[in-house]
């Protein structure tokens, strides 16, 4: 089970700088989502896949 419920003195400071250091890389991450959903719909809607 994810230490959710757990404060967050409890983690220890080099987990919480390698966290900050991965929050921009999933900034970026969500920000090229609806890009890659977009270029993925417009791929699938081109071609004739079994999801049409």
């Amino acid at each position: 089970v994810a230490p959710l419920s757990l404060p967050s003195s409890f983690f220890p400071p080099p987990l919480l700088s390698s966290s900050l250091l991965l929050f921009p890389l999933l900034h970026t991450e969500l920000l090229l989502l609806p890009f890659s959903l977009c270029l993925f719909f417009l791929f699938s809607s081109s071609s004739s896949g079994p999801w049409m």
